[in-house]
């Protein structure tokens, strides 16, 4: 029932937790996503909150109520955006709405003084590794410091670093190599 803010940086995972929240509730039709870098002009929140009811929504005129609205790029939204859309959450059709963007800056003040602010912190090395591993397993192709390499190499962004990580077994096993070294990175 709260606006929510996450910021971080290209790679850092903001996508994937809208991802997993429309895994998890999007089946149900209790959850909208729209991503912002499409606008061309004003947010359209009428139509948002119509198509989901489709045909019906728009012959009797429905309006979803207590949706859940993912707002993926949200920094492309304008002063007047986030007026209309805080208006809508006041008034019910958002149970709650999730603004996702690389930093937060002065046009969402005036929402954020009752909001959650989440800022997506930079991976460490450590944490890439584990990544790594959850993804793919102890792949003998990629030793744990060939990893934090292509890590660093990767500017410790987690989406290069998967990437990359992809790139590089796929060279080493297409030219029969046992493992990921120095000389293919």
């Amino acid at each position: 029932k709260k606006l929510v803010f996450i910021e971080g940086e290209y790679g850092q995972g903001k996508t994937t937790i809208l991802k997993k929240i429309i895994n998890d509730f999007g089946g149900k039709k209790q959850v909208a996503y729209f991503s912002c870098n499409r606008l061309d002009g004003r947010l359209d929140i009428q139509r948002l909150l119509k198509k989901r009811y489709g045909f019906l929504g728009k012959l009797f005129d429905l309006e979803a109520k207590d949706l859940v609205l993912l707002l993926d790029e949200s920094q492309y939204l304008g002063e007047e955006d986030y007026k209309h859309l805080s208006d809508y959450h006041k008034k019910g059709n958002f149970k709650s709405i999730v603004f996702v963007r690389p930093k937060i800056n002065g046009d969402a003040n005036g929402l954020l003084s009752n909001s959650l602010v989440g800022d997506l912190r930079k991976v460490n090395q450590n944490e890439a590794v584990k990544i790594i591993r959850r993804r793919v397993g102890h792949l003998h192709l990629l030793s744990d410091d060939m990893i934090n390499e292509i890590f660093e190499r990767s500017n410790r962004n987690i989406r290069e670093l998967l990437k990359n990580c992809e790139k590089l077994c796929k060279h080493s096993v297409d030219n029969e190599m046992t493992k990921v070294t120095e000389e293919i990175l």
